[in-house]
């Protein structure tokens, strides 16, 4: 069966484009479609203040990473536990872009987007129009989610409990199946099964297609 690693970063704030940094990072592996114990955790020392807003979301202080490595001395132990496994995120966009852009300055090969899943987009798949956040799904999928209530938003956390929520999904529904740009594609694993056909489309209707999803995305 294939692996998986749930990651789940904390960070200074919204945009590593403006120069925010990752304060903490927490990994956990999926084998065998069940949840281990082998975990990657560290905080980071982002070399400058922590935002009181951010403090307020995840409860790192300045004091608490201020002897702390800073991302480029753990950013080969985490490639190392990453390899290529598929890497999944709640909201991948926003984890991936700070993991890439700290790897990228401190001169390491980015994870590409290819091996990533973005676990927020399956569960607006396979519940659509309701709420899809962590606190959300673990409440209904029965998951035990206290740790989160009483720590605040922890990045090991956080990717512990996307592994119990991402071990549901992949034990009910047919991930191959889920395609980002059709929320309505994911199948349930108990559905009848029926031939997969491959179909081409000409040059009309994929420009028609790039329309459609401009007005999506817009």
């Amino acid at each position: 069966m294939k692996s998986y690693i749930c990651l789940d970063t904390e960070t200074t704030g919204t945009n590593p484009n403006n120069g925010d940094k990752i304060v903490e990072i927490g990994c956990v592996k999926i084998e065998n479609n069940k949840v281990t114990d082998t975990i990657f955790h560290s905080y980071v020392n982002p070399k400058m203040p922590i935002p009181v807003e951010a403090i307020k979301v995840h409860k790192i202080t300045d004091a608490m990473v201020e002897n702390e490595k800073i991302f480029s001395e753990i950013a080969k132990d985490l490639l190392d536990f990453i390899g290529e496994t598929t890497v999944v995120a709640h909201n991948a966009k926003f984890d991936r872009s700070f993991v890439n852009n700290e790897l990228d300055s401190a001169g390491f090969s980015i994870i590409p987007e290819s091996q990533w899943i973005d676990s927020l987009f399956l569960s607006k798949a396979i519940y659509p129009g309701e709420r899809a956040s962590l606190d959300k799904l673990a409440e209904r999928m029965r998951i035990d989610n206290q740790n989160r209530d009483t720590k605040g938003h922890s990045a090991i956390v956080d990717a512990k409990i996307l592994a119990d929520i991402f071990v549901k999904i992949i034990e009910n529904y047919n991930i191959d199946s889920f395609k980002v740009e059709n929320f309505a594609g994911i199948k349930k694993l108990d559905e009848v099964k029926t031939p997969r056909y491959i179909y081409s489309i000409n040059e009309e209707e994929e420009i028609a297609h790039l329309e459609i999803l401009k007005i999506i995305n817009a």
